[in-house]
């Protein structure tokens, strides 16, 4: 996998927003390295410490989706909406994104469940 971060059980919170139909995700202070470009990050350049927070939210409506290759890859889910409240920080620099909605634009977002490589079967 590239560009991927293992998220420690202990930092992922998902549930079902209650009232509402979606799902949230929240991430919080989640510890990465800042390679402060894509070029020094692919030869595990200078970097720092860093923390990152982040509560992302699926709406649950939208349209049903099944995508299968027959033999690798099976996804079911939906396509949707999507906002994120995010947050970092290292030694003497702090970020916060705006969390309104309102300043917030979907370009494309899907939330479901997927199979593949060894835990694919075309049966399920």
């Amino acid at each position: 996998m590239f560009w991927t971060n293992r998220v420690p059980n202990s930092g992922v919170h998902g549930e079902e927003d209650e009232g509402e139909a979606g799902v949230s995700w929240h991430v919080k202070n989640l510890a990465l390295f800042d390679y402060f470009s894509v070029a020094n990050a692919l030869v595990d350049g200078a970097s720092i410490d860093a923390m990152v927070s982040y509560r992302l939210r699926w709406a649950g409506d939208g349209t049903p989706l099944t995508a299968d290759d027959g033999k690798n890859f099976h996804f079911e889910g939906r396509r949707t909406t999507a906002t994120i409240a995010w947050s970092a920080h290292e030694a003497g620099f702090s970020f916060r994104s705006d969390p309104s909605p309102s300043t917030q634009h979907t370009n494309f977002a899907q939330v479901g469940e997927e199979r593949n490589g060894v835990f694919y079967s075309a049966d399920d």
